[in-house]
C-alpha cells in the first residue's frame, strides 16, 4: 500500500463507526489458497462486521492519483475510470478486468463473503460492498489453474525431462 491507503483505511473504519455499523479492520498479509496453494491474494485488510449475517469480509482501497483532487463520484464522469455512476453512487465496473477480477479472486482465495471496495480521494470516499460471486470465481479459478499449469508446470516438466 502506498501513503494514502493507511489514511483511507482509518477513514473507512471511522465512517463505518459513525453510521452505527462499526467494523474491525485487521492487516492482511499474503493469504494462500487452501484448495490451490499456488494461488494467493493480499487484500488491503480483513474486516469483521458483527452486524452482518456473514461477518468475515475484506477491504480493498484505491486512491486514484489522477483523480485525487475530485470526489469519487466526479471521477466516474471519466469513461476510462474503473468505476461508474449508478444511481448517484460510484460502482466498480463489473467488466473491469483488473479490479473486479482482483476482488473476486481475493474473495475466492480467502473464502470471505464480501469486500468493501473503497475509493478514497482528498475530496471524499465511496464504499461499495461487493459480494462473492461463486460462478464468476469458478470460471476465474479454472482459468488461473489452466494458466499456471500451462505456463509454469508444463514448461518446467519438459525442461526437467530434457536433463
Amino acid at each position: 500500500m502506498g501513503k494514502p491507503e493507511p489514511v483511507a483505511l482509518r477513514e473507512y473504519e471511522k465512517y463505518m463507526f459513525s453510521t452505527r455499523n462499526p467494523v474491525s479492520v485487521f492487516k492482511s498479509g499474503l493469504v494462500v489458497s487452501m484448495a490451490s496453494p499456488f494461488l494467493a491474494a493480499s487484500p488491503d485488510g480483513k474486516v469483521i462486521d458483527r452486524g452482518c449475517s456473514k461477518p468475515f469480509g475484506l477491504v480493498e482501497v484505491k486512491c486514484p492519483y489522477s483523480k485525487f483532487h475530485v470526489s469519487p463520484l466526479e471521477a466516474c464522469a471519466d469513461e476510462t475510470f474503473y468505476a461508474e455512476n449508478v444511481n448517484g453512487k460510484p460502482r466498480l465496473k463489473r467488466g473491469h478486468q483488473y479490479y473486479y477480477y482482483q476482488i473476486q479472486g481475493q474473495l475466492g482465495i480467502t473464502g470471505a463473503s464480501w469486500c468493501d471496495f473503497v475509493i478514497y480521494t482528498n475530496k471524499g470516499m465511496s464504499i461499495e460492498r461487493i459480494t462473492s460471486d461463486p460462478q464468476f470465481w469458478d470460471v476465474l479459478n479454472e482459468g488461473l489453474k489452466k494458466s499456471y499449469f500451462e505456463h509454469f508446470i508444463a514448461p518446467a516438466s519438459v525442461e526437467f525431462s530434457n536433463h
